[in-house]
């Protein structure tokens, strides 16, 4: 199993805005649901690995359903005479998923360490390190009475310390001979800068001098968060897509959002959250949907009752199908740190991962969750970009050393590979006949250009000599047609004239109906969400934009 995939809480209210909300805790390491207070509520399912089911308990009866393990089990138990290696009944076990918990040691407690010995010369020539954070599970099912214990100092000890006081603290405490019974736990957390033989025997139940240890966590391959960061307050998004469902039906809000502490101070260290959102065209909020840790949705059904969720992670991203009427998580076992491109029309995406020395192509069967390999390698990264036709698929390959990417057309069948004439381009858009495609391009002066490339023939044809490199542009009802955006006004250009003309003004983040018919965006001045209708000439508000949400991180 990949024990070091991380991924987000993902957070879902449902069912109508007017009545209370129900949250869905939709990771696959915890399941479940909240009432609107917040408090769990019916049955939980507690995952150590994705397929690992640990603990099973139901809220409503306030009853232990399942406990992973054989009984009886030793553990580390408080005597008269000190902690003795004991068998136990029930061990104690934390109410939760133990991935969790270690993922919450990770970000709070690991990654400061590794900025701390990265970053503070009195660590710079460190050598292995070994260092043990233990704690007691009393007869209540408490954690208390944190030690740090191992070769440390007294801001390694603060920062364990701070780390175990923000922990969730929700225990079953063991139970030997019938009666609640102390446990003694350890979490070992180790750098090596070699080879760690040691480390290799720190096995999760192993009884040792300092407890029972329940993980190992590295210190490294993280960047900084701040560990006392328990609450957030979004506020004034700054960046938000808006789309459309296939049918038309709904429109789509997906927004990141500034990031301010309980205490109104921003940090700049985390991924930010993501919230997305469905409207109805009459303006209905219909459901709401929070990324904590960031990540992105694509619509995967026609009325986006299901969609593909990207989850980040501070290791890997994840990718999952998700369906909203059985509150169904179906997650893709690979790590890809693009976005996957659909297939119109087909239960298929193309999903470019890492591999040995570069990256590579794969087809992902969304529906049978199945990956299948197909001949498209490359030393570089591969990202795909949109589909031309069921056998070819227009792609990035990417040097990140080198900031440089290219713009490349392959045949997933064949393998064979046609790299398009542009360096650092940026695609736009793709013609409605799929034979053309839209791209930005700047030159080595700063001076960004917008121009026409036909597939077919390789020709191009320039439509704007000065573009805003930060401005957008598509193809509209047909490929003779070209929508942008120039100083907040959205134009039309006949791409046979190569003459523009202004259709409304006040315009952020336009996103083009599937018809093609309507137009949906952002209005600065009335903070609202307008859509447009070309036929009629008329504009429509939907809604206002929500400003603010509160979220509690535990």
């Amino acid at each position: 199993m990949h024990k070091t995939c991380l991924l987000v809480l993902l957070c879902i209210v449902a069912g109508p805005i007017s009545g209370q909300p129900v949250y869905y805790n939709l990771s696959p390491f915890e399941i479940g649901r909240y009432d609107a207070a917040g408090n769990p509520i019916g049955l939980w399912n507690y995952f150590d690995e994705p397929d690992s089911l640990g603990l099973t308990i139901n809220y409503d009866t306030r009853s232990l359903i399942y406990l992973k393990g054989k009984s009886p089990q030793q553990s580390c138990i408080s005597t008269p005479n000190g902690w003795k290696t004991h068998p136990v009944r029930r061990p104690a076990r934390f109410i939760g998923s133990y991935f969790e918990l270690y993922r919450y040691y990770l970000r709070e407690a690991s990654t400061e360490l590794n900025y701390l010995f990265r970053n503070n010369p009195l660590y710079n020539n460190i050598s292995n390190k070994i260092i043990f954070l233990s704690f007691e599970v009393d007869e209540d099912g408490l954690a208390k009475k944190p030690e740090v214990n191992g070769e440390y100092d007294r801001k390694i000890s603060s920062i364990l310390l701070d780390a175990f006081k923000g922990a969730p603290n929700r225990w079953l405490p063991a139970i030997k001979e019938n009666q609640e019974s102390a446990t003694k736990f350890t979490i070992p957390f180790f750098y090596c800068v070699d080879t760690c033989k040691e480390v290799s025997a720190l096995k999760p139940g192993k009884i040792t001098d300092h407890g029972q240890i329940l993980f190992s966590v590295p210190i490294g391959n993280s960047v900084k968060s701040p560990s006392n960061l328990t609450g957030l307050y979004l506020t004034n998004p700054y960046y938000f897509i808006l789309g459309w469902s296939s049918d038309e039906q709904n429109i789509l809000i997906h927004r990141v959002a500034d990031l301010i502490s309980e205490n109104k101070k921003t940090f700049f260290g985390i991924t930010l959250p993501t919230i997305f959102q469905q409207v109805s065209l009459n303006g209905q909020l219909t459901s709401s949907y929070l990324l904590k840790n960031g990540g992105g949705i694509i619509c995967y059904s026609s009325d986006c009752s299901d969609f593909i969720v990207q989850f980040s992670g501070w290791h890997h991203p994840l990718l999952a199908l998700y369906n909203s009427k059985f509150h169904n998580l179906n997650y893709i076992k690979c790590f890809t740190p693009f976005s996957p491109a659909l297939l119109p029309g087909q239960s298929m995406a193309a999903i470019g991962v890492p591999a040995k020395n570069g990256s590579e192509l794969l087809l992902w069967d969304i529906q049978r969750n199945i990956l299948n390999s197909t001949p498209i390698k490359s030393n570089l990264f591969i990202q795909p970009i949109i589909w031309v036709d069921e056998n070819n698929l227009l792609v990035w390959e990417s040097n990140i050393a080198d900031d440089i990417h290219y713009l490349t057309l392959v045949n997933i069948r064949t393998g064979d590979k046609q790299m398009l004439p542009f360096i650092n381009a940026h695609f736009q858009s793709i013609s409605p006949n799929h034979k053309e495609i839209l791209i930005k391009k700047t030159d080595r002066f700063g001076k960004t250009k917008l121009f026409i490339y036909n597939l077919e023939t390789g020709s191009e044809l320039e439509l704007l000599k000065s573009f805003n490199p930060n401005s957008t542009a598509f193809f509209g009802r047909s490929e003779n047609e070209i929508i942008y955006v120039a100083n907040s006004a959205l134009l039309i250009m006949d791409v046979r004239t190569k003459k523009s003309k202004k259709i409304i003004t006040n315009v952020a983040f336009p996103a083009l109906s599937p018809k093609g018919n309507k137009l949906l965006y952002f209005e600065e001045k009335s903070k609202s969400i307008y859509i447009y209708d070309f036929n009629t000439g008329t504009k429509t508000k939907i809604c206002p934009l929500p400003t603010s949400f509160a979220i509690n991180l535990r």
